[in-house]
């Protein structure tokens, strides 16, 4: 699923990922009409899938909004940052990590998981 602050189809269709997105919301939406870094729209993504949010691994690439919204909803979360140099992951306290590409992503989940 997608999760933005502004209308994300175009965002998925540029990034050729339309067949693996079921799910798409955004901050403008009327059931949460709220930016990150708010909860409600990390919290109504686990509504739609009926899951804790303990039981889904938030992917953003700013810790200032991405990052925050997923702790303020108590979800774990993985920023992904290009202007790091190496790869890094880890479980700390809130479980966050950081990434330097999105193929670093599936070692994260492997890690995770």
């Amino acid at each position: 699923g997608v999760f933005s602050d502004y209308p994300p189809e175009e965002k998925i269709e540029a990034l050729e990922l339309t067949k693996w997105v079921k799910l798409t919301l955004c901050a403008t939406d009327k059931n949460i009409n709220a930016f990150k870094p708010h909860s409600r729209g990390f919290l109504q993504a686990c509504a739609c899938w009926d899951l804790a949010p303990n039981e889904v691994l938030y992917i953003g690439d700013r810790m200032e909004v991405d990052g925050e919204g997923a702790l303020a909803a108590g979800m774990p979360f993985i920023i992904l940052d290009k202007s790091v140099k190496s790869f890094s992951w880890s479980q700390e306290v809130d479980g966050s990590g950081s990434l330097t590409s999105f193929s670093g992503i599936q070692h994260a989940l492997t890690t995770y998981c």
